[in-house]
């Protein structure tokens, strides 16, 4: 009987863990939306996509997104000049920025 109660204790502690690291494992998945962003203007240029600081783009550069997750509904890609100016600002739709192959150019001013 308690060799019983045993094994049923054992097998609820598995099986918690194992719902446990299939949590982890799914939560931990979420994969960051690839996109790429190009200034093609003679200034080095801070960008956001939505609110999130991605980083600061050299001209003739590229950055690449470390913060935003894809699947999302929308992406507002917005570049700021060192005077905080706003020197490029465009919502793309999530099928938009996947025409586009998640590469975005700023072109020059």
């Amino acid at each position: 009987m308690l060799k019983h109660k045993a094994s049923i204790v054992f097998r609820i502690i598995l099986l918690l863990l194992i719902v446990n690291v299939l949590i982890i494992a799914v939560v931990g998945c979420e994969v960051l939306a690839p996109i790429q962003i190009e200034n093609k203007t003679s200034e080095t240029l801070t960008i956001y996509i939505d609110e999130y600081h991605i980083g600061d783009v050299k001209p003739n550069a590229k950055i690449k997104n470390d913060t935003v997750f894809a699947g999302q509904d929308w992406y507002l890609i917005k570049a700021y000049d060192a005077q905080g100016n706003t020197v490029y600002s465009h919502k793309f739709s999530d099928e938009e920025i996947k025409k586009i192959d998640w590469k975005i150019s700023i072109p020059p001013s």
